[in-house]
């Protein structure tokens, strides 16, 4: 095949942007940022032939040294799992040169898991979804140092963020702004003024999702995520949101005992986690607060 692989820099964006609408056979993570803003970042490469685009591989980061599939779209001609690898050996080489030890990738259905599988990824770990109902007769609690959270906190819960997740989960500056703008309750709980938990959730039709729970590592097992967790029942409720859903990951058993004793049980929805490693070896604790 006389293709080749060409940078962000390099393809036609206009073209590009054609391209993701033209419905062919398309991957996209779940993602604060769409597509189409992606298609500038500097980990975004198209594989072209005779002028014509095959497919595009978008691998962005948020953590220096973790990057995501965001997207991965291409002619449905069934040769995805050519046009994949191609682009994923492209990527991997622009990643080793840039600090990333381990790019990951969500399978949210079979061909996902096989196009990954047979291109070098390994099984890491599984989302999974709990569910719980909104209890309507519960009561706020009185003088809750928990209150909305506002833009000015942004710089607090980054900082609060990269302490309580590893890297692979945290957010950046551009995600955080965007999952707040969409977020119908947004908070942050303090502790004499300082920030040491925040919440996200989005609501729909009655229907509520936990984006994002964090308390700050030092405040773990004081009963502030479950402090939380009832002021956002409350909050909730006054929404006339009826149901609430969660993710988590299946070996994350602190934040699971946490959600099944505020009322959520396992909804038997999941989706597996792949990761592949960037360099000969990575750890699979990863670390740093970048």
């Amino acid at each position: 095949m006389s293709s080749r692989v060409l940078s962000s820099r390099e393809f036609n964006q206009f073209e590009a942007v054609d391209f993701l609408r033209a419905g062919n056979l398309s991957y996209a993570h779940p993602d604060w940022l769409n597509q189409q803003e992606r298609l500038t970042d500097p980990f975004t490469q198209a594989l072209e032939e005779n002028g014509s685009l095959l497919a595009i591989l978008c691998t962005a980061k948020e953590h220096v040294q973790v990057a995501w599939v965001r997207f991965f779209t291409c002619l449905r001609d069934g040769q995805q799992q050519l046009y994949f690898d191609r682009l994923l050996s492209a990527a991997l080489a622009s990643h080793q040169n840039n600090g990333t030890r381990a790019l990951f990738s969500i399978a949210p259905n079979d061909w996902v898991s096989n196009l990954l599988s047979q291109s070098g990824f390994t099984l890491s770990n599984q989302i999974v979804t709990l569910a719980c109902q909104i209890d309507h007769t519960t009561t706020a609690l009185q003088n809750t140092p928990i209150r909305r959270m506002e833009p000015d906190d942004f710089s607090a819960v980054l900082a609060l963020d990269r302490l309580a997740f590893p890297p692979e989960w945290r957010l950046d500056q551009a995600s955080l702004t965007r999952a707040y703008a969409r977020a119908a309750i947004a908070t942050v709980s303090l502790d004499q003024q300082k920030i040491i938990g925040y919440s996200l959730t989005n609501a729909t039709f009655g229907a509520g999702h936990l984006n994002r729970l964090a308390v700050h590592p030092n405040y773990w097992g004081t009963g502030r995520g479950r402090q939380m967790l009832f002021d956002l029942n409350t909050r909730c409720s006054e929404l006339g949101i009826t149901h609430l859903t969660v993710n988590t990951q299946a070996d994350n058993l602190r934040s699971l005992s946490l959600y099944k004793h505020a009322g959520f049980t396992l909804s038997g929805e999941t989706m597996n986690i792949y990761c592949h490693s960037v360099v000969p070896t990575i750890n699979e604790n990863l670390d740093g607060n970048s």
